[in-house]
């Protein structure tokens, strides 16, 4: 349960739901919830990568110094850097 290592409400909530479902169904009921919840968050990460992404370029075009992206959209230099393909 990788989800409920980031977040202690969730930990919490995974224990008790462990404790409450005994039977085998309930169980593969919870993990497939879980699995659901996990690939929307993934889904989730890779808009906002593909967003950034987007930003960083026009920002770019229109500009704007690496420096300057990194600091408006709170990014690493070195990950605007890596989106633009400079050094």
């Amino acid at each position: 349960m990788q989800v409920a290592e980031h977040d202690a409400g969730v930990r919490s909530a995974c224990m008790v739901l462990k404790d409450l479902s005994a039977d085998e169904q309930t169980r593969l009921a919870a993990e497939m919830r879980e699995k659901a919840w996990r690939d929307e968050m993934d889904r989730l990460d890779g808009v906002i990568a593909k967003t950034n992404s987007e930003h960083v370029k026009n920002m770019y075009e229109d500009g704007l110094a690496p420096d300057q992206i990194a600091k408006y959209l709170r990014l690493n230099l070195s990950d605007v850097k890596g989106i633009l393909n400079i050094q």
